[in-house]
């Protein structure tokens, strides 16, 4: 097979430099002709040139103050289908909250963004929206929304775009969306494992015939008929097979997937239908032993559907969360619940649409023990109460819908946590595990900025001749609306050096910026080598870094075996390099190869080996070996040096 264009994923990187350059031309006519408006096309593009060149910050806050800043986000007409909805939804919220929010604009005459050239960032922004679901249940029962990666995963799939293909992803598309599909699918596994410890399975129908439990989380938004997998231990009196009991304790057929009689590691993978299951919302499945079990010839390798329910094994077991719980569903089958995530003020947002063209009077029902309801906007704003009786578990309150042909309707309600708050379980993620971070990531074609969306930046700009004492800038932007930042910056060249100051103490207030100024005099001579800026911020290293003299790419080779693929890297520079490397493979094969990235660090005239491991046979797949280090960027295929 062959890979997609390596040549082209210049993407990202040409085109932030290509705007940097307009931006730079359009400010300074703004400052010759009192006429002249800045044009924005691409608000990613201007948060970048804003942080790199902070101090024109005050300038362009004062040409939006005046008038005279113009923003074009596209000309995209609303979507039928609920998950590009959606996402043109998040990207005019995100939107809005850098230019309204940091910038102290208005984009309510700036149109709405084109939605995606492409099924691979349809199915990350599924992934996203389950994800969403999932985690918010398991709030709900005492657990921590994991705001930063999911917010992490949205601006990679909202940043993704393809200039120069209509039929197929780039690579770095590729990547993007391969990394926004890893951190949703984090999120959805551990906020089922958080609630599976909870769910009192003894209470399920037929549970004093079983030796363990399935729960089965459905997070579809519909009530479709879904695919579901489980991983099936083997042991004490499952160990001979089993039967699968549904939630009203009868049998359900299955199939084998896969299997594994190693040792402790006695299991099998089964797949089954799910019907009946809440929009979101688990159930508890039964597992009762039994002497007979499906033989080999049954095993079934199709994969399962996008929209699949959730399901992990327990113990029969009694615990604070009820056997199954039908948090929200909608009653019509051309409706889908697009959206449930928490609101302000505790809340729950729940998002509905019609999704096949007609009109429908529907029922929503909220089996979470409702407490207030009411309907809300567009940018999800409270605009109406709504009457809602308080009902306990077995008794759903009703809401009334009716929507038009692809209508959405947006609701807030107030929901009873129904665990008693412990101490809180983290979902996903909460920080970069690449580091350093390099603070110019687009030159990287990473897409969105890092987990944490870089609220401190740190950038210089200029060169470093040799023989010659250099002036450079040193700024640090804050693009947190309501945090402050204070520290010193580290400037870290050769010894002997004369670099002043080495240390920069800095303050940067919500939403500021700082400019500071360093001299840094190069010995004539001097071999080549990095001047590296580094600051932290909650914990993680930033970083910005000067060329010395030639530096030279590294050499770098991609090799594949019968277990896995091997990433060789030598340096050729007399001083040490950090970055890192993705693989970059086909979708259908991205849970079967691991890690998706990793870090690497190259001391002078050192090399590295990185090991990318596999599962099945992988030797008709194409895999490019993306390099990533101080604003470089290389693409090798195999056997390419």
């Amino acid at each position: 097979m062959t890979p997609p264009r390596v040549a082209a994923t210049e993407g990202q990187r040409a085109r932030v430099r290509q705007a940097f350059a307009a931006f730079r031309h359009q400010l300074s006519a703004c400052r010759l002709d009192p006429e002249q408006r800045l044009a924005v096309s691409d608000l990613g593009s201007l948060r970048a040139f804003l942080g790199a060149h902070c101090e024109e910050r005050p300038y362009v806050r004062g040409l939006i103050a005046a008038g005279r800043v113009e923003v074009a986000l596209g000309r995209g007409d609303e979507p039928e289908d609920p998950i590009l909805a959606e996402w043109q939804r998040r990207s005019l919220t995100y939107a809005r909250s850098y230019y309204e929010g940091l910038l102290g604009g208005s984009l309510e005459d700036a149109g709405r963004p084109e939605t995606p050239t492409l099924g691979v960032v349809r199915l990350a922004t599924a992934a996203i929206l389950r994800a969403e679901k999932a985690a918010t249940v398991a709030v709900l029962a005492g657990a921590r929304y994991p705001e930063l990666a999911l917010d992490r995963a949205w601006r990679q799939v909202l940043a993704a775009r393809d200039d120069d293909a209509l039929d197929a992803p780039s690579l770095d598309l590729l990547a993007a969306c391969r990394e926004a599909m890893e951190l949703a699918g984090e999120v959805s596994d551990r906020a089922l494992s958080y609630l599976a410890q909870l769910v009192s399975t003894a209470a399920a129908e037929g549970a004093s015939q079983c030796a363990g439990s399935l729960v089965v989380l459905s997070l579809s938004g519909n009530r479709e008929v879904m695919e579901c997998r489980a991983r099936v231990h083997l042991s004490g009196a499952l160990a001979a097979g089993f039967e699968l009991l549904d939630r009203h304790g009868r049998g359900v057929r299955f199939q084998l997937v896969s299997a594994s009689r190693r040792g402790e590691a006695n299991w099998v993978e089964i797949s089954f239908s799910v019907a009946d299951l809440p929009c979101v919302g688990y159930a508890t499945y039964g597992l009762r032993p039994t002497d007979r079990f499906p033989e080999p010839s049954a095993l079934n390798e199709t994969p399962p559907a996008a929209g699949s329910a959730l399901a992990l094994q327990t113990p029969v077991q009694a615990g604070p969360l009820p056997a199954e719980l039908d948090l929200v569903s909608v009653d019509a089958p051309n409706l889908t619940l697009v959206a449930l995530k928490p609101a302000a003020e505790g809340d729950v947002l729940v998002r509905v649409q019609e999704c096949e063209g007609r009109a429908v009077n529907a029922v929503a029902a909220f089996g979470g023990g409702l407490e207030q309801i009411w309907r809300a906007d567009a940018r999800e704003r409270k605009v109406a109460d709504l009457p809602a009786p308080l009902f306990g578990w077995r008794r759903a309150p009703r809401v009334p819908l009716t929507l038009g042909p692809f209508e959405s309707t947006h609701l807030v309600v107030a929901l009873r946590r129904f665990a008693p708050a412990g101490e809180p379980v983290a979902l996903g993620p909460t920080g970069e595990p690449y580091r350093p971070l390099y603070c110019r990531y687009w030159d990287h074609n990473l897409g969105a900025a890092p987990i944490g969306n870089m609220p401190l930046g740190l950038w210089t700009n200029g060169t470093l001749p040799l023989g010659q004492n250099t002036r450079l800038p040193v700024n640090l932007s804050n693009d947190s609306p309501d945090r402050e930042f204070t520290g010193a910056v580290q400037v870290l060249a050769p010894e002997g050096w004369m670099v002043r100051p080495r240390q920069i103490p800095y303050r940067v207030p919500a939403g500021s910026q700082a400019l500071y100024e360093i001299a840094v005099n190069v010995p004539e001579g001097a071999p080549p080598c990095f001047v590296r800026l580094e600051a932290q911020a909650d914990g993680v290293t930033i970083q910005d870094v000067l060329p010395v003299g030639e530096i030279l790419p590294l050499e770098v080779t991609l090799t594949r075996d019968d277990g896995g693929f091997t990433v060789t890297l030598a340096n050729p520079n007399p001083d040490y390099v950090e970055g890192q490397v993705a693989l970059i493979t086909p979708p259908d094969t991205w849970q079967a190869i691991e890690p998706r990235m990793q870090a690497f660090r190259i001391e002078a005239k050192g090399s590295a080996e990185l090991r990318f491991t596999t599962e099945g046979d992988l030797s008709r797949t194409w895999a490019v070996a993306k390099v990533a280090w101080y604003g470089r960027v290389e693409y090798v295929r195999e056997n390419e040096r």
